[in-house]
């Protein structure tokens, strides 16, 4: 399992990356617009999670960045292992995520969740991912 962060620069405009930024319990995608955040998205969990969802609890903030319970999203993900497994097609503010030549997810400006394929439903830290929107974007 890769535990370093990974990033990739738009091949177009200098300003744009996309940081896939594994953690202890958790990982997440964030597209950067120089040094601003401009989407997030929650990719997968280091180990199962189960309800209560982390965002509703009094101690949440101390919980940061939340992992995503199994009523929201896949469990059974296969982490990354290798920068290598990862790529991005990008297009004028966009970046579809790739990893073993699997669509995993989608990222736009503005987009607070981006979409996630193994999001189960939507909820604050990813949408789901279907074929209609993967579709309609490049």
């Amino acid at each position: 399992m890769n535990t370093n962060p990974i990033m990739l620069l738009h091949p177009h405009n200098a300003r744009l990356s996309l940081h896939i930024v594994p953690e202890e319990r958790v990982c997440y995608a964030y597209l950067r617009e120089d040094r601003r955040v401009v989407a997030d998205v929650w990719l997968y969990n280091m180990f199962p999670s189960e309800a209560p969802a982390e965002w509703t609890l009094p101690d949440a903030r101390s919980r940061l960045p939340f992992t995503n319970p199994s009523s929201y999203g896949r469990q059974d993900v296969n982490p990354i292992s290798d920068p290598n497994e990862v790529r991005v097609s990008w297009s004028e503010n966009v970046a579809t995520l790739y990893v073993r030549g699997a669509l995993w997810a989608i990222l736009a400006t503005g987009d607070r969740p981006g979409r996630c394929a193994h999001a189960i439903k939507d909820g604050p830290l990813a949408r789901v991912l279907d074929s209609r929107v993967a579709e309609t974007r490049p």
